[in-house]
């Protein structure tokens, strides 16, 4: 038959409650049917100071919706926050002991006065639970219970069993609305886990929550599953009937695995007459064992009844040896938490697997590793150790050393990258390259190699273009007689070549031919040279003037004619008489004023006759010349 124990607890309320505070608030029972499991005063939450990690109960992380299944989330420690609202609900304090040993917990991120989070969180209990007890398996359904019941803000939404979500839910935080719960499984053999989920509704600026769990004497002092009158609050072997007060059965206490040369207790918690197999009458015996022994104890009780009980005496060996190591420098060996890096002789003295004194000697030799360092300087790369390094920077290369140990070589690297210029050049018949010192008259691609500042070989590449220069133009201009007329110059030269002209008052042109009225401001020097490409000829220069000047010859002209046909003085040609282009008019008048002949520089010359071919009559005639220098007048005598 299946026993079943339910424990139920006083509540005391105050009369101030602090509604900001959001807490779950459970209290714990359980009952077994003769199996080993957690003193249910042990499960309380809170078993510490405020402000620690609680040693057994763990959180989830906050949830906004509602959560997945809680095995294979991740938990963090919960916080102890008994003071996080006082007089809000039960204090623990008051209650009566074991129970009083809970406080509330909460979340490591906030304590429960500062949390502003709201939503969904578990809270997990891992139970380590004995696969049977007395044949009793743990699966069993009924063989293992927790009775559970409390308070929460706002509301429990689910229980889990290892995962199997119980369907419990409900409670609330006012006195009188707390929320029972049994759970019967399902359990496994070794850790199972309980877990409550708690919704935590949106509150004000703070939103407190947390948990309070502990067991109830009262309840469980009326269980004694194991029936040696040890209730299972108190009883430390439920499932083994005992005679001691923890309610375990008797034994030979003592330790009973001691080190050569020590001493050992051996007792038995229990009131009666002894009888011990060294003779000892007492209820406790000291053995000083070298070597691994036996004992026995007769136990006479009041009632007659007579138990044997014998223990094994294990005698350890204490160890002295030494220890040779070599090791490199840089390398240590670690022997019980302490490194050692330095040649030298250690004692060390370390305990046995069973608590025993060993001395250790330590003979360490700390071998030199070796170290060199060197500083490069390399044209475009550099080979070392069998790598090509083709940058700048700090090299280093792990090598073994004849005694083993590393070697550390550096390589401080410069390297010098390989220079390449080109130069394209067009260059008129010839060209100087200062480069390699030499004049080319030839179009071609031209290299020289060359040591720059850090020794390292540059290339030096010219790709030459040598043009012909082209003959100078052959300039021709006509003839201006008089200012005014029109001049045109000309040039010939090389039909692919293109010319170009300078001349007075800012003259610039680039035709091969053009005109210029003969004044004053062009008349002067021209100068033409012809482009072909980047070549120029040389520069040609032609000189463009008037013939005549412009002004009257400083002679006076004959004023006699004789008409004879002798061929001498016989015309008056004013034309002759003047060495400029100006317009000139002469005019003749007889005695009586009439006008008789006219000439200009346009007209024949005067030859003794009208202008109607009328020979005129020997005579004085009055003449008046007119000129853009002035006017003159006198006489001319015509002589036939």
């Amino acid at each position: 038959m299946t026993r079943r124990l339910i424990i139920k607890d006083k509540f005391y309320h105050l009369s101030s409650v602090v509604q900001i505070v959001f807490f779950v608030f459970i209290f714990i029972s359980f009952r077994v049917s003769g199996q080993s499991f957690p003193n249910p005063a042990t499960l309380s939450t809170g078993q510490g100071m405020a402000g620690e990690a609680d040693p057994l109960w763990l959180v989830s992380p906050w949830y906004t919706d509602n959560p997945p299944n809680p095995i294979g989330l991740e938990y963090g420690p919960a916080l102890i926050n008994n003071n996080c609202a006082p007089g809000a609900w039960v204090n623990p304090a008051d209650l009566p002991p074991p129970i009083n040993n809970g406080n509330w917990i909460t979340g490591t991120e906030a304590s429960c006065a500062d949390n502003s989070i709201y939503g969904y969180r578990y809270f997990r209990l891992t139970l380590n639970l004995p696969a049977d007890c007395n044949g009793n398996s743990i699966i069993n359904s009924d063989i293992y219970v927790l009775e559970l019941s409390g308070y929460v803000d706002n509301q429990i939404a689910n229980v889990y069993v290892n995962g199997v979500p119980t369907g419990i839910s409900g409670g609330d935080y006012s006195f009188g609305g707390q929320l029972n719960m049994t759970l019967s499984g399902p359990w496994v053999s070794g850790l199972n886990y309980v877990d409550v989920l708690v919704f935590n509704a949106p509150g004000a600026e703070f939103n407190p929550y947390g948990l309070l769990l502990v067991a109830n004497s009262e309840a469980s002092s009326l269980s004694d599953l194991d029936g040696d009158g040890i209730s299972d609050l108190d009883d430390l072997c439920p499932c083994q009937p005992g005679l001691v007060p923890d309610g375990c059965a008797l034994f030979i206490l003592g330790d009973n695995s001691i080190c050569n040369g020590e001493s050992t207790t051996l007792y038995v918690p229990t009131s009666a007459n002894f009888s011990w197999s060294n003779g000892s009458i007492n209820d406790s015996i000291i053995v000083s064992p070298t070597e691994n022994t036996s004992y026995s104890v007769d136990i006479n009780f009041p009632d007659g009844s007579v138990s044997n009980l014998d223990v094994d005496v294990l005698v350890h060996a204490n160890y002295e040896f030494n220890q040779f190591n070599t090791i490199c420098q840089g390398e240590e060996i670690t022997i019980a938490g302490v490194d050692y890096n330095q040649s030298g002789i250690y004692p060390i003295l370390l305990q046995s697997t069973f608590g025993c004194d060993s001395l250790v000697t330590l003979h360490l030799n700390v071998l030199q590793s070796g170290f060199s360092e060197q500083n490069i300087e390399a044209c475009d790369s550099f080979t070392w150790n069998g790598v090509d390094y083709n940058s700048s920077g700090t090299y280093s290369y792990q090598l073994i050393a004849a005694n083993g140990c590393d070697s550390t070589a550096i390589l401080n690297l410069i390297v010098h990258p390989l220079q390449e210029f080109t130069e394209t050049i067009a260059a008129c018949d010839s060209y100087f390259w200062q480069v390699s010192n030499q004049t080319y008259s030839s179009s071609g691609d031209y290299t020289v190699t060359i040591l720059d500042e850090f020794g390292c070989p540059a290339t030096y590449d010219l790709q030459l273009d040598i043009l012909n220069t082209p003959a100078s133009p052959q300039l021709t201009s006509t003839v201006a007689e008089c200012p005014g007329d029109t001049i045109v110059i000309s040039a010939i030269y090389a039909a692919d070549a293109t010319i170009h002209w300078i001349g007075p008052s800012g003259f610039v042109s680039d035709l091969s031919s053009f005109s210029i009225v003969a004044n004053e401001d062009q008349m002067g020097t021209y100068y033409s040279f012809v482009e072909d490409g980047n070549c120029h000829s040389d520069t040609i220069a032609l000189s463009v003037d008037f013939v005549n000047v412009n002004h009257l010859l400083e002679k006076e002209f004959p004023n006699v004619l004789t008409i004879n046909n002798d061929d001498f003085n016989e015309i008056l040609n004013l034309d002759s008489y003047f060495s400029s282009c100006a317009h000139f008019s002469l005019t003749l008048f007889n005695r009586w004023g009439k006008k008789m002949f006219v000439q200009t520089e346009d007209s024949p010359p005067f030859d003794g006759k009208t202008a109607d071919g009328e020979l005129l009559s020997s005579g004085v005639y009055y003449y008046l010349l007119e000129h853009e220098s002035g006017q003159q007048s006198g006489f001319i005598y015509i002589i036939h």
